[in-house]
């Protein structure tokens, strides 16, 4: 039987505080998760807040935080294909991709190294990876 997941706070040597969660991602990789805080009880809320994120989401949740609107391209580019029809009956491709291709725009390039949590679709309607 596992290990209780608990994640540790820690203080290092400059006085800072530090809250530090071990995870295992989906193809058992270790991972070491780790936020900065002010205070010991900080550390305490941030680490119970990154205990609760883990079991609500899992690995994938936190591997979703470093995902750029590069990454975001690169999956439209593969998975967001037209349908292919055979004897009336699709084998590949998504119905719906008419719908589903964001419109032409130059947005993309500026944006390409930004994280995509931080982009704001409000503020730039026509996103595009073209």
């Amino acid at each position: 039987m596992p290990r209780e997941r608990k994640g540790t706070v820690s203080k290092r040597k400059d006085g800072s505080w530090w809250a530090r969660l071990i995870y295992f991602d989906d193809n058992g990789k270790r991972h070491d998760l780790r936020r900065k805080a002010a205070t010991k009880a900080e550390a305490n809320d941030i680490r119970e807040d990154l205990l609760e994120q883990y079991d609500r989401g899992g690995s994938r949740l936190f591997e979703a935080e470093n995902k750029t609107f590069a990454d975001l391209c690169d999956f439209e580019e593969h998975y967001l294909i037209e349908p292919v029809y055979h004897e009336g009956r699709k084998i590949a491709g998504l119905r719906s991709f008419t719908s589903q291709k964001m419109a032409p725009g130059n947005v993309e390039r500026a944006l390409r190294t930004k994280a995509a949590a931080l982009v704001d679709p409000r503020e730039s309607p026509s996103l595009s990876c073209e």
